[in-house]
């Protein structure tokens, strides 16, 4: 991220501190990479950055107000299209109607097998 208010090493440091491996959990965490943001970190930076830009040099007083001005103002308009498509229109077009829930139905059991595998799997 760029910021005209904040030094690009604070972002550095946000990422490491929110990115660290945390040891009391690292065992049941297998899915998060130390090169990567899991979702849940990622959103932790968001908030972190939102106030080094805005909170923390008296612009703006309120955490959810910066975290806002950072997603809306700032991040928003620079992101390209395919970042801010709409994952319901395309949910409304191919899978909420009758053609979709007939098959989805008509192979129900074997969709559930799977999704039990699946889980069992990742756990």
């Amino acid at each position: 991220m760029v910021s005209k208010r904040v030094q690009h090493s604070e972002f550095e440091v946000i990422w490491a501190i929110v990115n660290a491996v945390d040891k009391t959990t690292a065992s049941v965490d297998k899915f998060n990479k130390g090169k990567y943001l899991n979702r849940q970190e990622f959103l932790q930076c968001i908030v972190r950055m939102a106030i080094a830009v805005y909170c923390q040099r008296g612009l703006i007083g309120d955490v959810s107000d910066a975290v806002n001005q950072l997603l809306v103002g700032n991040l928003m308009g620079n992101l390209p299209a395919a970042a801010t498509q709409n994952s319901n229109a395309f949910r409304k077009r191919f899978c909420y109607i009758e053609k979709t829930s007939v098959i989805l139905e008509a192979h129900e059991s074997s969709l559930r097998a799977l999704y039990v595998n699946v889980r069992d799997d990742l756990l």
